[in-house]
């Protein structure tokens, strides 16, 4: 998919925080099958087609540890 070369220059388009990839459980949160999200977990950011979607209105926001 993303490479770790690649990877790590995302940050995101809101804070400039880095990003890695999501996690099962923030995925499953912000109800995306593939995804970035920030360091602090805040917002997920969804790939499609390979493609990251780091535009701030694609952004989804979930409360990190919130079930």
């Amino acid at each position: 998919m993303l490479s770790e070369r690649f990877l790590s220059v995302l940050t995101c388009p809101e804070s400039g925080q880095p990003l890695r990839l999501a996690t099962a459980e923030e995925l499953a949160r912000a109800k995306c099958e593939h995804g970035l999200t920030r360091q602090d977990g805040g917002i997920v950011y969804p790939i499609q087609e390979d493609i990251p979607m780091l535009m701030a209105e694609y952004g989804v926001r979930i409360v990190p540890g919130a079930e």
